[in-house]
């Protein structure tokens, strides 16, 4: 069943994508001394459920808890809701706890959604308040000085126009399906850079600008989500997202 929270945030949805891990070691028999070793399986901790966290003077929060006080930003696409990525957010929980913050310009035809305001300072200003507002509702400090930021269509814009403003709070960055492939001078500043596009997508200006910010001296990588038009993470986006925060968070 769906949960819906202030502001109509789906909570839970989409279980398809949310498939828990298990791994399991089975220690083999002693045979030559004649003992039997008792199989010790493991099983991955259950994420905690992503919940509405109130965020004064604003639209609330969607809020997948995560572990430690990395935090990962989302920034969703034009009029789209920050719910979405409950679609890969179990497979960053481990690492950090996921953000989506809700855009502040209604959408004439869509009510009830919304798109980010050009204006990317008070976007900034929110992400930090987002975050504290974060820290307060889980009671432990998350890190608002170095932020995992993921954005997806215009969101991807806003990202990284983000990251080219404040290059140290936004040192890691994923654009997923931006309106057009990013620029160098934005992002040369960064550490890391992962350049997203679906399957059915168009992709051979955004692969070019990864090859590019590479030869340029970056560390960016381009990846891509299997059977997803633009507006969908696809079927096997927590898999792709997994490998894209090993690539982010790598030494």
């Amino acid at each position: 069943m769906c949960a819906t929270g202030a502001a109509g945030l789906v909570l839970e949805g989409r279980g398809a994508a949310r498939a828990q891990t298990v791994t399991a070691e089975t220690a083999p028999v002693g045979r030559s001394v004649g003992l039997r070793v008792t199989p010790s399986p493991h099983v991955s901790p259950e994420p905690e459920a992503p919940r509405a966290v109130p965020m004064s003077g604003d639209l609330p929060l969607w809020v997948a808890p995560g572990t430690g006080s990395r935090v990962v930003v989302y920034l969703h696409g034009f009029c789209g809701e920050p719910s979405r990525a409950d679609e890969w957010a179990r497979s960053v929980q481990p690492l950090a706890t996921v953000v989506g913050l809700t855009g502040n310009v209604p959408c004439v035809d869509r009510p009830g959604r919304f798109r980010y305001a050009a204006d990317v300072k008070y976007l900034d200003y929110r992400i930090r308040k987002a975050i504290r507002s974060s820290s307060a509702a889980l009671e432990r400090s998350l890190d608002a000085e170095s932020i995992v930021l993921v954005g997806y269509s215009e969101g991807a814009l806003r990202a990284e126009q983000l990251a080219w403003l404040f290059p140290r709070r936004y040192s890691r960055t994923v654009l997923m399906s931006g309106p057009s492939a990013p620029a160098y001078e934005h992002l040369a500043r960064t550490e890391r850079v992962a350049i997203v596009r679906g399957q059915r997508e168009y992709s051979k200006s955004y692969r070019n600008a990864a090859g590019h910010l590479t030869r340029a001296g970056l560390a960016a990588q381009y990846f891509e989500l299997p059977g997803a038009a633009h507006g969908e993470f696809g079927p096997d986006a927590a898999r792709v997202v997994a490998d894209i925060f090993d690539f982010l968070l790598a030494d």
